[in-house]
């Protein structure tokens, strides 16, 4: 503001590399509570660089007090795979969900800075303390496992379909996690889209507060969006119980072969339930009586 073809020269170049109105920037300029404002963020980096060439020629002398802040922003190259264990950063590299919020503090690291005081000499004594990087997590996931996993999850949803599927691929000699999936993924590069709860809508109980996922969009309050994205941000394979049921029959066959306890050609008389302390546990085919005599098989 100390002369106006400095005023000129700014103004135009805003506008002309990064889309300022002249409305904002008479904002920014009449703020007298303030010489800092965040005017945009996540630039492309090519156009900084034009603007700082053309800030250099003799054209661009007069532009002043414009700056530049670099930070740092995780990127996800493989978009929405192995998602829900990855999780997701918000500003400032912040963890949310999955390993990412779990190894915060251990992925981030701590900024340098420097410090200048007065001693007791009342003589400027300069401190610097180092920046310290942030440790690499290696996973056991297999990218591949996980692709295929995804794809073929993906590829039922579209034609069977159903409420949810999770997917748990274990290494049995080490108990590594080599992929896990849960249906109705999400980008981490943009865990904010809504696109990704419109799963939620497909069907729709009369008594909802939205016609349709359109609706949904337009009018949703801030409580109800946050409520639809933590749905699909959760890990319902750690989050969620559901109990095995009969698919774990096989694990308990397999153990009692395994030790001895029984013989293929063992059998076991099914009457419909069996009394254990306090509880009866029933059969799901007690009521015509239970199976009879049934083999291991």
């Amino acid at each position: 503001l100390e002369k106006e073809k400095y005023t000129t020269a700014t103004t135009n170049a805003l506008k002309t590399y990064f889309g300022l109105t002249d409305s904002e920037i008479s904002e920014f300029l009449s703020d007298g509570n303030s010489y800092y404002k965040v005017a945009r963020k996540k630039l492309d980096y090519d156009v900084v660089k034009e603007f700082e060439a053309f800030c250099d020629t003799e054209e661009g002398k007069d532009i002043r007090g414009v700056v530049f802040e670099e930070e740092y922003e995780r990127v996800y190259p493989n978009g929405n795979l192995a998602c829900h264990l990855l999780g997701y950063t918000v500003s400032g590299n912040v963890g949310q969900y999955g390993i990412e919020q779990y190894y915060n503090d251990e992925l981030n690291g701590s900024n340098g800075r420097a410090y200048t005081y007065l001693n007791e000499d009342y003589g400027l004594t300069n401190t610097i303390e180092s920046p310290i990087n942030g440790y690499n997590l290696v996973t056991s996931i297999d990218a591949n496992i996980q692709k295929i996993i995804q794809e073929k999850v993906d590829n039922y949803m579209a034609t069977e379909g159903a409420k949810n599927v999770s997917v748990l691929v274990m290494d049995p000699n080490t108990c590594n996690i080599l992929a896990l999936y849960n249906s109705h993924p999400f980008d981490p590069n943009d865990a904010y889209n809504l696109d990704a709860v419109a799963y939620q809508f497909e069907n729709i109980s009369p008594d909802s507060k939205y016609s349709s996922f359109e609706d949904f969009k337009e009018n949703a309050t801030d409580e109800d969006t946050v409520e639809a994205l933590n749905e699909v941000w959760r890990n319902f394979a750690v989050s969620d119980v559901f109990e095995p049921g009969s698919t774990y029959k096989t694990f308990t066959i397999s153990g009692a072969l395994e030790e001895g306890v029984i013989q293929p050609t063992d059998t076991f008389y099914c009457d419909g339930g069996e009394q254990k302390d306090i509880y009866y546990i029933k059969c799901h085919y007690a009521q015509h009586g239970g199976h009879g005599m049934l083999d291991v098989s």
